[in-house]
């Protein structure tokens, strides 16, 4: 029951700090001018990149070995990480100073506007987060709640304010965020450290911890590149070729499936371990069938919602602001309901401990995606990484639906 409660309470976390953002995010594609818009999209784009190389090199490990390895000494642990993320932090400062630079000489003024923000804002985002799953490892959950409910409320009154105020723009949000975290982080860190001492740290055990780290963290980077590149690539390629208007229309667009995503992402965390625990048992069978049955249905129905209600829903969120073809929205469908079929196959990879599938698929879909992606993106617009992304879910599907048919007999070939 405690356990049940604890997962309940995570999921409550998660949601209230992604819904913050998504909440934000889309009201502000209403609020800002499709300019401002399009140089937070990319903000936006490049903010969730970092924190993908930061979830790998980072939080992932920091969730294993805190667990394990350290769990003796998880406060000097703690310490080491806190200067892991320091030096993640300076060196993303570094390269987003480089990109404002550069964006200020190209005379790109929206852009470097946004990427000012960020190198403020950024490691504070950062922060919130070490700090939330810090609360994870010590089973601190209702911490992470309470500063994830800040977080909520400092983002969406403050977001609000700024409208109101006619003060909202890329770089007044990117720094509310900043804010926000910052606010969140240290009100869950003065709790955590309350009356601990720090200690002395030497550089040999540092170097030691710092290798198990990287060793660690090689499938998790290896994995998360390939999937999140082509996505963030998209983002820097479209307002290149079509504008900022453009970027905003694309972000607007992707804001429209944002939920399932969330949706999905919540059902794959019930789905691996029910996977796992059936793996060698008869109803295998069983439970995957459910689980594809679960996933196509809340899928196609969400899908067909969203292409049916798209011009109402366009109205009543973004006050008609942003127009799309309708086969744009069609692909989009398509596109949701193959990425429901993705995560069922890569819950039963991970579930077979077979992340080598995934790697495999996403590695050669990327390859297609980034050079088709590009082209199309030339000849239409947004609209060609729209389409690029529906192509990632289709050669991912068969991909993985022949490497888990080839290789794992026992498990896969009976579901047929």
């Amino acid at each position: 029951m405690k356990l049940k409660k604890q997962g309940l309470l995570a999921v409550l976390d998660q949601g209230l700090f992604s819904s913050a953002n998504y909440i934000v995010v889309m009201l502000s594609a209403k609020w800002m001018s499709e300019m401002n818009y399009g140089a937070f999209s990319i903000a936006f784009a490049l903010s969730i990149f970092i924190f993908v190389l930061y979830n790998a090199l980072i939080i992932e490990p920091l969730l294993v070995f805190s667990a394990g390895r350290y769990s003796l000494q998880r406060y000097k642990y703690f310490a080491i990480t806190n200067c892991f993320h320091l030096i993640f932090c300076l060196i993303a400062i570094a390269l987003l100073a480089i990109i404002f630079f550069v964006c200020k000489l190209l005379e790109l003024v929206e852009i470097s506007d946004v990427m000012l923000s960020m190198i403020f804002s950024q490691p504070f985002i950062l922060f919130s987060i070490m700090a939330r799953r810090l609360c994870m490892v010590l089973f601190k959950i209702q911490l992470a709640v309470v500063g994830s409910a800040i977080y909520f409320f400092i983002l969406c009154m403050g977001a609000y304010f700024l409208n109101e105020n006619n003060f909202l723009t890329g770089k007044s949000l990117i720094a509310l965020m900043g804010a926000s975290s910052a606010v969140s982080g240290i009100i869950i860190y003065k709790i955590i450290f309350k009356n601990k001492r720090l200690t002395l740290i030497r550089k040999r055990y540092l170097v030691t911890v710092l290798r198990r780290q990287l060793h660690y963290s090689k499938w998790p980077l290896f994995t998360r590149i390939p999937m999140q590149a082509p996505h963030f690539l998209f983002s820097i390629i479209i307002p290149y070729f079509g504008g900022l208007s453009a970027a905003a229309s694309y972000r607007a667009l992707l804001n429209m499936v944002t939920p399932i995503q969330q949706l999905n992402s919540v059902i794959s965390v019930f789905l691996i371990p029910s996977f796992v625990r059936s793996k060698n048992t008869s109803i295998f069978k069983l439970i995957v069938s459910k689980a594809l049955v679960i996933i196509l249905l809340v899928n196609v129905f969400y899908s067909i919602v969203m292409i049916l209600m798209y011009e109402e829903i366009n109205y009543f969120v973004y006050d008609g602001k942003y127009s799309i073809n309708n086969y744009v929205i069609w692909i989009l469908g398509i596109q949701t309901i193959l990425s429901g079929l993705v995560l069922l196959l890569s819950s039963i990879a991970k579930a077979l401990e077979k992340p080598i599938y995934i790697f495999k698929a996403t590695m050669i879909t990327s390859i297609i995606a980034i050079g088709l992606g590009m082209l199309l993106i030339v000849k239409l617009s947004y609209p060609g990484a729209v389409i690029s992304v529906a192509v990632i879910n289709i050669f991912s599907a068969i991909i993985l639906y022949y490497l888990l048919y080839a290789n794992e007999r026992n498990y896969f070939r009976e579901l047929l």
